[in-house]
């Protein structure tokens, strides 16, 4: 066996060294490493006793290469429109980056959206992460003083500029809905929830919540009892800076109280009415509110009749005729804009909260000043005033000063429908059993234009003429002029043609009425009818459709159960 012998002198190339060595010091290098070879008999000699030649050291591994840098993202487009009423022109539409409800300048900016509403914005995000932030985030639509409904061209759309909103996921209309069901999220639900209690403050489908654009188009004169004017009621409370809330399907509700009206002359003399609420919700998001009556005169309590005048007159509601003196009672979603209906609904109306005031520590006296005038930004606006507490002089109420907890609350709401109504019950009978019955023998071959007889009394046409009818056929009506005498109008004569209309014959709360469909223009309020009632036909009286927006809406300043409360005690009130 043969022994190999370690050389004495190692390689200076030793892969192991871990050195490199710049190109002019190796070549100085390889000059000393021939001269330590032969003095270590590394020039020749015996392969037994000799060292191996060392072998050349490996090559070092080239370096990877660096990865290539991760491409950006796809470019991200956004588009769909702005509406409240119809499509809002010169809006601005941003995405909501950092969740601060505004619009930033370092955030994705539309230009201003046509007449149409249309917006189209496009964002580059730097990486996956920000395509992500941006997918999720919500977007906004800035709606300022310059902005045009296309409903009203010629009319700006507000006086003050406002956001609204829409989900993340949900901008194909970004509208005042969409704006309340965001507002939820951001509040911590989730947009499900907020849907559905949106949907439910509103008694809307959580479909209109997203696109409300198929609904009958409304006026400046007219709101129809549909999602579009939710959203134009939603749309005047963000404008006038009111306070826009939801509340969860599932959350409790707590009992409460508020003025309705207080009319007071002295402690001996006065009526009020007071809204209470249960607390208890129904299936439908509704809490009941049932309004208590009491007062006296002459130091005398006043009867139910007395509280609730005009005992012959009943309503016509969603379940048939009905006094409406305090029963059913009056159901109120929750949130603001909420939706109320009042005796079945024979009225229905939205309502939302545009101040809260805390007036704990004032002076009663001029917290009640204040009502009596009410509002003067409402007022100059044109919105009629609904009001509360009436009260000749407020001697009474000496220096006293509201508790803590107590709140003046300012509501405005918009009516939605006008309720059909037989005025009195006891005198507008006309005997006939049916209103087909009525339709077959009012005919007007069986008229009398000289006498009237056979004609329906319709109102008064003007101060020395009625208004009467007789029907030509199934679905249409002669409308008449006749002479009569003020002030009970009983002697019509001389009747002569003034107009047709059409007429119709539909049920509404189980209940058959009849219409005419262009009731002419009159001296009257309201326009009329006629309906079965307890087995015999009446005349029907409902106020016209308003001609002006500010019809459709009012407002009223109410104090809450613990200003009223220590109200009442100040006066020494039952």
């Amino acid at each position: 066996m043969t022994t190999r012998r370690t050389s004495p002198c190692p390689s200076p190339f030793r892969a192991d060294t871990g050195v490199a060595f710049p190109p002019l010091y190796k070549s100085l290098l390889a000059a000393g490493v021939l001269s330590l070879l032969a003095a270590c008999g590394g020039g020749g000699g015996d392969n037994d006793t000799a060292s191996p030649a060392p072998s050349p050291a490996p090559a070092p591994a080239p370096a990877p290469a660096p990865a290539p840098a991760p491409a950006a993202p796809a470019a991200i487009t956004l588009s769909g429109t702005v509406v409240i009423d119809q499509g809002v022109r010169g809006a601005k539409v941003c995405v909501d980056l950092n969740a601060n409800q505004a619009c930033d300048a370092s955030e994705p900016l539309s230009a201003a959206t046509g007449a149409d509403g249309a917006y189209t914005l496009t964002y580059q995000p730097t990486d996956v992460a920000a395509a992500s932030a941006f997918q999720a985030a919500a977007v906004l639509a800035v709606v300022g003083a310059s902005a045009v409904d296309a409903a009203d061209p010629n009319s700006t759309s507000t006086t003050r500029e406002y956001v609204l909103a829409a989900p993340a996921g949900k901008a194909a209309q970004i509208s005042p809905l969409t704006t309340l069901v965001q507002n939820a999220v951001a509040k911590g639900l989730s947009l499900a929830d907020a849907e559905a209690a949106v949907a439910q403050q509103l008694a809307v489908p959580v479909a209109k919540l997203y696109d409300y654009q198929g609904d009958p188009l409304s006026s400046a004169a007219v709101l129809p009892d549909t999602a579009r004017t939710a959203a134009q009621v939603t749309a005047t409370v963000f404008e006038w800076g009111g306070v826009a809330t939801t509340v969860a399907v599932a959350a409790p509700a707590m009992p409460a109280a508020t003025l309705a009206s207080l009319n007071y002359t002295d402690a001996q003399n006065y009526t009020y009415a007071v809204r209470e609420t249960d607390g208890v919700v129904d299936a439908n998001g509704n809490v009941q509110q049932f309004e208590r009556r009491a007062g006296l005169a002459a130091g005398t309590a006043l009867t139910g009749a007395q509280l609730y005048p005009t005992p012959a007159s009943v309503q016509l509601t969603d379940n048939g005729w009905n006094r409406c003196d305090g029963t059913p009672p009056r159901l109120n979603t929750r949130g603001s804009p909420s939706r109320t209906r009042f005796c079945d609904g024979a009225t229905r109306f939205y309502s939302a909260t545009l101040v809260e005031q805390d007036v704990s520590g004032r002076a009663m006296a001029d917290v009640v000043a204040q009502m009596q005038v009410g509002d003067s930004r409402l007022n100059a606006e044109g919105v009629t005033r609904t009001p509360v507490v009436t009260m000749a002089s407020t001697t009474a109420l000496g220096t006293a000063t509201f508790p803590a907890g107590s709140t003046l609350r300012t509501n405005v709401s918009a009516q939605l429908n006008w309720p059909i109504r037989i005025n009195n019950t006891a005198t507008d009978s006309l005997g006939n059993g049916t209103l087909a019955n009525l339709v077959a023998t009012r005919t007007v071959a069986a008229a009398n234009p000289a006498t009237a007889a056979g004609t329906l009394p319709l109102g008064l046409v003007d101060s020395t003429h009625s208004l009467r009818a007789a029907f030509i056929d199934g679905g249409t009506a002669q409308l008449y002029r006749c002479d009569a005498t003020a002030p009970n109008y009983t002697d019509s004569s001389n009747c002569t043609p003034l107009a047709q209309s059409a007429f119709t014959i539909q049920v509404i709360g189980g209940v058959n009425v009849l219409k005419f469909t262009a009731f002419p223009t009159t001296t009257l309020d309201s326009t009329r009818g006629y309906a079965e009632y307890n087995g015999a036909v009446y005349q029907t009286r409902q106020q016209r459709p308003a001609t002006d927006v500010n019809q459709v809406l009012s407002y009223a300043q109410r104090l809450n159960g613990t200003a009223w409360g220590a109200l009442k005690a100040q006066l020494g009130l039952q």
